[in-house]
């Protein structure tokens, strides 16, 4: 007593044009199928290369293209410092930069944090 599975996959030709269709339909699906996993492996190997590789020669100090890297950074650095005013189309000025202190520390380099912290309160 063989009894079926309800799931088991029932099989029939399909003969004429209209397998000539389902042939060309199959076709184009593995031939976009293999255009998405080609631009997903490019993807990939590009953040490895930006992420891994790159980060590996920049810590480098002899490698090739270190300098680079760090003329970029200094580039970078000064265009945030000097940004330009933000005006509508009248002229009016809407937004700028403002020379301001600021106040940093590490907190894995503050030897006392308790001490710092009441140097802190008195300043300010």
């Amino acid at each position: 007593m063989s009894r079926k599975s309800p799931f088991s996959r029932l099989s029939f030709r399909i003969m004429g044009e209209k397998s000539d269709h389902l042939n060309l339909a199959r076709g184009r699906l593995v031939l976009i199928t293999a255009f998405f996993m080609l631009c997903y492996l490019v993807v990939g190997a590009r953040l490895i290369d930006a992420t891994i590789i790159q980060g590996y020669l920049s810590q480098q100090p002899d490698a090739i293209g270190a300098d680079e890297g760090k003329k970029q950074d200094i580039v970078a650095e000064d265009k945030s410092k000097f940004r330009a005013d933000i005006i509508d189309r009248n002229g009016v000025l809407l937004a700028t930069s403002l020379k301001t202190a600021s106040l940093f520390a590490d907190s894995k380099k503050i030897l006392s944090p308790v001490e710092s912290a009441k140097g802190l309160v008195k300043i300010f």
